[in-house]
């Protein structure tokens, strides 16, 4: 490798530990805007998905042609597949994981959300006719009593959380799951950032009915600062570096660096929101970090 390929893959990993943090930040800054009950999860996905989405179509369509746009919707079953990415990935996972905030917290909502690739692999063994490595069960079996310490802190008698906080951090991790194997046939044939562009401003419009209907009532200055965080430093800031590195480093790299955004929660959380860490979370934190990292590797 050249000093200047040496040079791109450290810049392409510092992008991506970023953009891991910035995700983290991004579930800690929701959870605050949530506690004074002015702003609703629907309406902060909706703000989220349309700021976000402007912001990173500008910086993709800004040297493409019309030909070029009207070649990214040509073939109908292409364009119904983005539809679908937008709409039930896209959409889906920002609003459930606000969801699965306000009603949990930023921490338990991002570990749950992490375990998708785990989901991938159950969805991959039952839909083909050959049983999935031993490895993959132990480790899939490992994730599923790290979520158990995670949910319960330990105590397997009671939940420590909300249920309605558990069944949105679920389906965070399914609608997660969909988000990464929809858009694979797109993604043949247009680069990611141009997919992820497009499916925001899609969801945009979908989103835009409860940016109205869920408009607060009073917002003061320093949730405005928040608001405008999750937008640019929690969501279009680390897309972009998170797209821009994957250009020089493997996606499997960037997947256990990503590792970092539940620990950037969790110590943002403690600092910020004075979160208590019991020993049963960290050690289900743990066993789902150590589950993700080698399923995907």
């Amino acid at each position: 490798m050249t000093v200047t390929a040496q040079r791109a893959h450290r810049r392409a990993i510092m992008g991506i530990v970023a953009a891991a943090i910035l995700w983290g930040f991004s579930g800690v800054a929701a959870q605050k805007l949530f506690e004074g009950g002015r702003i609703s999860p629907a309406w902060l996905a909706s703000v989220r998905v349309l700021g976000s989405g402007i912001i990173l179509a500008t910086w993709r369509f800004r040297h493409l042609r019309h030909p070029d746009v009207k070649s990214f919707v040509a073939d109908r079953k292409q364009l119904l597949v983005l539809l679908a990415f937008a709409i039930f990935a896209l959409d889906g996972v920002q609003l459930t994981f606000f969801l699965a905030i306000d009603h949990g917290n930023a921490i338990t909502a991002t570990l749950l959300q992490f375990t998708s690739p785990l989901l991938i692999v159950v969805w991959v063994a039952l839909s083909s006719s050959k049983p999935p490595p031993a490895r993959q069960v132990a480790l899939t079996v490992l994730a599923v009593v790290g979520v158990a310490m995670v949910v319960t802190h330990g105590s397997f008698g009671h939940l420590a959380m909300p249920l309605a906080g558990l069944v949105w951090g679920v389906i965070t991790a399914v609608l997660t799951a969909l988000y990464n194997v929809l858009p694979k046939q797109l993604l043949r044939s247009h680069s990611p950032d141009s997919v992820v562009a497009a499916a925001f401003l899609i969801g945009a419009v979908v989103l835009f009915p409860w940016l109205l209907l869920d408009l607060p009532q009073q917002i003061d200055p320093s949730q405005v600062m928040l608001v405008a965080f999750v937008i640019v430093g929690g969501t279009a800031i680390p897309f972009l570096l998170y797209l821009v590195s994957l250009a020089t480093i493997e996606p499997l790299v960037a997947n256990v660096i990503g590792t970092l955004e539940p620990i950037a929660v969790a110590i943002v959380s403690v600092i910020a929101l004075g979160t208590r860490l019991s020993w049963g979370l960290g050690i289900g934190m743990i066993l789902v970090l150590i589950s993700v990292v080698l399923i995907s590797s």
